[in-house]
């Protein structure tokens, strides 16, 4: 939680107030007790599987060496010839990468047991898995819209009150975090052949495991405004569908007053309770830092300068609509 006094401003300069955090004295225990051990994370980062980008080609990196786009970084391929066949597609949106690590933050996400495990919740919720008429033969997309926010709240609150971005951004630490995401819960979206391939794919692994009725859910990962998007299939585990019919709240403590507040269980809270672990991660054991970057704090600029009604990017749109949904922003207090 954060709170702001008004600082002593010289001559001819905006008065801007002074930041002032206040964390919880157990916040700290929390997180150690509650968050994957080390040896757990580094353990399911190596089972984590690419999956080769060539076109309705299934092949992923469980028995293939696979081969990385040199110019984007974004784009991997179990073969030369499955490169040349993709290109005509891919040229179209393979440029220079400015963000090398993305792809391996969201892998750093996917394979941290306790954020996957909020993040199906997310998902079961928002398509409604839990009622009799979803069928886990229809394939499922959602669009989920990450970025960079810097670790320090304080620069955040900083750009509300009309600062500019640090000049040099790359010295601020960033974090990823989830800043929406779109399912298509109508299934108004066709998903490609190539999406549709690895769906089929995916479906027949399960059933052949045992797990004929697991849902799966298409995701298409997007940072910024550069069209750039990764593509991978989440199976929702039985085991968290189970937990989703019996849900619990959220329980919350202020550090201000320590009263605690309960928030139901529901899409919103889930997506909420992923950014808040990131945050509270302060010496990187999940690995999702990263530095800053100068396009990281354009999003941020527009989602909090935006006057309503104006039209917004969609990184920008999915940023407004964090700071528009999370607690954590209520919690910035302007004190007198």
């Amino acid at each position: 939680m954060s709170g702001a006094t008004p600082s002593s401003a010289t001559s001819g300069q905006q008065t801007l107030p002074k930041i002032i955090k206040v964390l919880h004295p157990e916040s700290e225990r929390f997180f150690r007790e509650t968050a994957p051990s080390k040896k757990v994370l580094a353990e399911e980062r190596k089972k984590f599987l690419i999956l080769c980008s060539g076109i309705r080609c299934t092949t992923t990196s469980e028995n293939q060496k696979m081969l990385k786009c040199a110019r984007c970084e974004k784009a991997w391929y179990c073969s030369k010839e499955c490169q040349v066949k993709h290109w005509p597609d891919h040229k179209k949106i393979c440029h220079k990468n400015e963000d090398p690590g993305i792809r391996k933050l969201w892998t750093n996400l996917m394979t941290n047991p306790s954020l996957k495990t909020f993040l199906q919740l997310c998902l079961i919720f928002d398509f409604d898995l839990l009622s009799t008429n979803a069928s886990p033969q229809k394939p499922r997309m959602a669009n989920v819209h990450i970025g960079l926010e810097p670790s320090d709240i304080s620069h955040v609150f900083n750009i509300m009150m009309g600062q500019d971005p640090p000049s040099n951004p790359q010295e601020v630490e960033g974090m990823l975090q989830i800043n929406g995401i779109h399912s298509d819960i109508h299934g108004s979206i066709t998903p490609s052949p190539n999406r549709m391939e690895i769906w089929r794919t995916q479906r027949e692994q399960l059933t052949s495991a045992g797990f004929p009725n697991a849902h799966i859910i298409i995701l298409e990962i997007m940072k910024g405004n550069d069209n750039q998007v990764i593509a991978v299939t989440l199976p929702i585990d039985h085991v968290v569908l189970k937990t989703a019919a019996t849900p619990e709240p959220f329980e919350y403590r202020s550090a201000l007053t320590g009263k605690t507040t309960y928030a139901p269980m529901n899409a919103q809270t889930c997506l909420e309770y992923i950014n808040k672990d990131i945050r509270a991660d302060r010496h990187n054991r999940y690995k999702l830092r990263a530095p800053m970057a100068a396009a990281d704090f354009a999003i941020i600029q527009e989602a909090c300068r935006a006057a309503e009604g104006d039209q917004l990017s969609p990184a920008g749109g999915a940023f407004r609509y964090k700071l528009d949904h999370e607690s954590t922003y209520e919690k910035l207090i302007i004190v007198k």
